[in-house]
């Protein structure tokens, strides 16, 4: 397992992160562009925004291709936010922006089991990504 983060405009990477050190990194995330919890195969969830407002996204790889989702609750919302990050203007659904409790309980449940938890939704946005490799 890797971490990674950038603050300041400077990116920082650790290898094998204790839960200590991740939960230190999320109680920072207002000040951090992103943050990213990333396995052995390359799989990883990333999160951007402020105590208020996060998204976070995950991608996993299998057969020389990957899947990447945008999650959310599962009270579904039909209604577009847009969000202004560190990194720049985010468009999510009403249901996807997320909490610091929500960042933890992911970021944790990936980090023993490599999985989103099932008690949230992932709305697939894939082929945004590969359009770009095409």
């Amino acid at each position: 397992m890797k971490m990674r983060f950038e603050k300041n405009g400077t990116e920082f990477s650790t290898d094998s992160p204790t839960l200590t050190a991740i939960d230190g990194a999320v109680d920072d995330l207002h000040s951090l562009t992103f943050m990213i919890i990333e396995n052995e195969r390359g799989d990883y969830i990333q999160c951007t925004g402020d105590h208020q407002t996060i998204i976070i996204e995950a991608r996993f790889y299998s057969n020389g291709s990957f899947k990447h989702f945008v999650i959310g609750h599962h009270a579904m919302s039909k209604t577009w936010h847009y969000i202004q990050t560190k990194v720049g203007l985010i468009t999510v659904l009403g249901h996807e922006k997320m909490s610091i409790d929500d960042v933890r309980d992911l970021f944790k449940h990936f980090c023993s089991q490599s999985e989103i938890l099932p008690s949230y939704n992932k709305r697939n946005i894939t082929k945004r990504f590969k359009q770009e490799f095409e």
